[in-house]
């Protein structure tokens, strides 16, 4: 592990985390750290917007620059307050498409296209070919050599994934498969990287090489429009994309720890590679989980029970890769944690889109706790008074004993968590800071704080 000094970032990174967090009801300290914790967050989308394009993918890209940036401004923010810090270097394989175009014969782009999955290679070279608008069963028997393409008519569910429909296309011999975001997201235009199969963190026994027969994209609903209006027309749709030369990508994780006096030790984590801005997915997470350090080092060492490892992962979005170096790199500090936490999507505002679109609901009410297979009793008990009692949501969330994200990688080994939400815009490049509020982390903060109390790790003043 690279270490990083306390002294080297001490100055500029306890500027940026402000005044100690002293009591839970002082309204004015919580203002500051609701401020502060904003701050923190922004620090994570200044780093992808510096990779904003037009037609390429950009943000915080696993392997990335900016992805390995951000490694970095996470062992600053901690550094203050944890006994050591540093990054931890892997390489991992995974396609990049670099730039790409796809339009309607004639001319017009289609501007919002994003390849999907994004980190797939398509055959190379130019696919032309006519449109099939797919409504029903029926209309996938006429599919054969032409594109297909599904309007998704669901606000937060992905039936392209839900129903498999990437392996329909590759089954009834489309050309590609071309899919749109619902039409209720409102009048702007969206760019989305959503997922057409397996989550992020399983492998793909269909795909195992990352290479795809067919193109297949995601657009939003007003290209969509075109593209109905195109088949109607009886015009084709036109696709090129381009691929990086090389697919072994070097990462870093970011790996702190605060020592306790037990020899338990849990793991807290928290993902550094995203899409787009990736204010809510994940510098939400990631700031909640740098005031989780402040708080645990202000602790007395006697109530510090268990010794947390603080894991700002990479390549979340590539199968886990990050979260699987972090195991491989010493599997005897892996076998000594007893269980893992991760951290996302702590905030979900509505934002000026949601308005437009009529969003009524309270998008932090809409999170699931995963506890993994086998459930986390502590845990579980405490939920339905703590969500509500830290003021992230109103109301007690689903419960499901299964796994998500980089917790796919340990959860057969270790008992794990995750209370998460996936809002709207998520993986879209409305995911933006002013979807997310300083007070939303402070709370997730809190949140986690109590779950660690709850599980023995700590004793809280």
């Amino acid at each position: 592990m690279t270490r990083i000094s306390r002294r080297t970032w001490l100055a500029g990174a306890a500027g940026m985390m402000g005044t100690p967090w002293i009591a839970r009801n002082a309204i004015a300290q919580r203002n500051s750290s609701a401020s502060n914790a904003l701050g923190l967050a922004a620090d994570y989308v200044k780093i992808a917007l510096e990779t904003e394009n037009e037609r390429g993918l950009w943000g915080r890209i696993a392997g990335s620059a900016a992805e390995r940036k951000a490694a970095y401004a996470f062992a600053g923010h901690v550094a203050p307050y944890v006994d050591e810090v540093g990054t931890e270097t892997f390489t991992f394989n995974a396609h990049r498409p670099e730039s790409w175009t796809l339009r309607i014969q004639g001319g017009t782009r289609l501007r919002t296209a994003v390849p999907a999955p994004f980190d797939a290679r398509f055959p190379d070279g130019r696919a032309s070919a006519g449109i099939r608008v797919i409504r029903d069963d029926a209309d996938w028997d006429n599919v054969d050599g032409h594109w297909a393409y599904v309007a998704m008519e669901k606000i937060g569910e992905n039936n392209v994934l839900k129903n498999l429909l990437y392996q329909r296309a590759v089954s009834a011999n489309a050309a590609g498969l071309l899919f749109s975001l619902p039409s209720a997201l409102g009048s702007q235009r969206w760019r989305a990287v959503l997922p057409v199969d397996k989550p992020y963190a399983l492998h793909d026994e269909r795909y195992p090489d990352g290479n795809r027969p067919i193109p297949c994209f995601c657009v939003d609903a007003i290209d969509g429009q075109a593209v109905v209006e195109a088949a109607d027309e009886g015009s084709e749709i036109i696709s090129l994309i381009q691929y990086a030369e090389s697919t072994e990508l070097e990462a870093k994780n970011a790996v702190g720890k605060i020592t306790g006096t037990g020899d338990s030790h849990i793991l807290l984590t928290a993902h550094l590679d995203s899409f787009f801005h990736g204010a809510n997915d994940d510098a939400s997470g990631l700031a909640a989980m740098a005031l989780v350090a402040r708080r645990i080092s202000a602790l007395p060492p006697e109530s510090r029970n268990a010794t947390i490892w603080f894991v700002a992962c990479s390549a979340h979005h590539d199968r886990g890769e990050g979260m699987r170096a972090f195991v491989n790199a010493d599997p005897a500090r892996f076998e000594a944690i007893d269980g893992c936490i991760a951290i996302e999507h702590v905030d979900a505002q509505i934002g000026p889109e949601g308005k437009e679109a009529g969003w009524a609901d309270n998008l932090n009410d809409q999170r699931a706790a995963f506890v993994g297979p086998n459930g986390w009793p502590e845990i579980e008990a405490l939920l339905p008074d703590l969500v509500q009692q830290t003021g992230l949501m109103t109301t007690p969330p689903v419960v499901r004993k299964a796994c998500i994200s980089d917790l796919h990688v340990v959860c057969e080994d270790k008992p794990t968590f995750c209370l998460i939400q996936a809002p709207p815009y998520y993986h879209t490049d409305h995911d933006t800071l002013d979807k997310i509020t300083g007070e939303g982390i402070v709370n997730a903060a809190e949140f986690h704080l109590r779950i660690l109390e709850a599980i023995g790790a700590m004793t809280l003043a």
